[in-house]
């Protein structure tokens, strides 16, 4: 119960961070010429990619107790590991200016 109340903090912070360096990359792109917009799409599209390579790599982390009682704390400690460390990726992009 602690671990996944730790993902569910990290996601929410998560959610968060998101929709500040959506908002930085909408500002970003109204800067720019027409032919040189998509940092919004852009990070949708890293965005979606991220999470289905979480997913992928903590299933992966659960193998090593596969079927036992430590598989589903595994995955979640990752799923929270992971998230924070994203959460943090996405702050550097909207803090830097």
């Amino acid at each position: 119960m602690c671990a996944q109340a730790a993902y569910e903090a990290a996601d929410r912070a998560l959610n968060a961070d998101y929709k500040k360096t959506r908002e930085y990359m909408r500002t970003f792109d109204a800067d720019l010429p027409a032919r040189l917009k998509g940092a919004e799409k852009a990070l949708l599209t890293a965005q979606r990619i991220w999470i289905k390579y979480r997913d992928a790599q903590c299933s992966l982390e659960g193998f090593t107790a596969r079927g036992g009682t430590m598989e589903g704390l595994l995955i979640t400690s990752c799923l929270e590991a992971m998230t924070r460390s994203r959460s943090e990726s996405l702050r550097i992009i909207f803090e830097q200016n």
